[in-house]
């Protein structure tokens, strides 16, 4: 993975996790630790770097968005099934 890619897939990790950390400065609904934000980072990371993998693999045939959906899918089913 070229320098690049991984600082913005970092930087749109970081982005989205401060999200949750910033709502929870001003409610009491959301009681993250260090090990939610690791996990959540660490699949957040994990599928953003799989949609760029396959951007560039696929070069947007058909093939990618169904891909795209079950990288998407699988995401979500994981999200909340942690939750």
């Amino acid at each position: 993975m070229p320098t690049r890619t991984f600082i913005k897939i970092f930087g749109i990790t970081i982005v989205l996790l401060l999200l949750p950390f910033v709502s929870s400065l001003f409610n009491d609904q959301i009681d993250w630790d260090i090990l939610d934000y690791s996990v959540m980072g660490s699949m957040i990371f994990t599928a953003i770097s799989l949609f760029f993998y396959t951007n560039r693999k696929f070069k947007k045939t058909k093939s990618s968005y169904w891909i795209e959906i079950f990288i998407l899918v699988i995401f979500l089913l994981l999200w909340a099934e942690l939750a």
